[in-house]
């Protein structure tokens, strides 16, 4: 039976930092190291042990925890702000704080999932991705058609 190249590899411990810690792709780590994109794969899935794979997870969910205390801390530094203004009868300003915390509630939202993001219409040469699918003898289903 063959061993594993990265295993036996005196660049290891390298490898695996490239394969957990980078934001490199496998085709690029294959290049790097000059081993093939499966034998990478499989390593990350056979022999890198499960917490070091959990821990890259974890660290990721920080981040995303990070940025979502950041945000809450806008929404209520906006309306503390807004409500300093609408103290102060500062009706403009207490309008843009209220228009900052919807923008802020609605990056929320889209965090969270409560929000779908928007589809996209592609229009070439002004016909719209719906009549070029048309004219193919196509359907589109999951394209709306916003340019008519």
């Amino acid at each position: 039976m063959q061993k594993c190249k990265i295993c036996i590899s005196p660049k290891k411990t390298e490898i695996e930092e490239a394969l957990l810690l980078s934001s490199k792709s496998l085709r690029d780590i294959s290049g790097q190291y000059k081993i093939s994109k499966s034998a990478l794969q499989r390593h990350k899935e056979d022999h890198i042990p499960t917490d070091l794979v959990q821990a890259k997870e974890a660290t990721e969910i920080c981040g995303a925890e990070d940025l979502l205390n950041k945000l809450i801390n806008l929404k209520s530094d906006a309306a503390r702000i807004t409500k300093k203004a609408e103290i102060n009868q500062d009706l403009k300003t207490a309008l843009s704080g209220i228009r900052e915390q919807s923008r802020i509630i609605e990056i929320l939202a889209k965090m969270q999932g409560q929000i779908q993001q928007p589809q996209v219409a592609l229009t070439v040469n002004n016909i719209s991705l719906s009549k070029i699918y048309n004219r193919l003898g196509r359907k589109m289903e999951t394209v709306n058609e916003t340019n008519g």
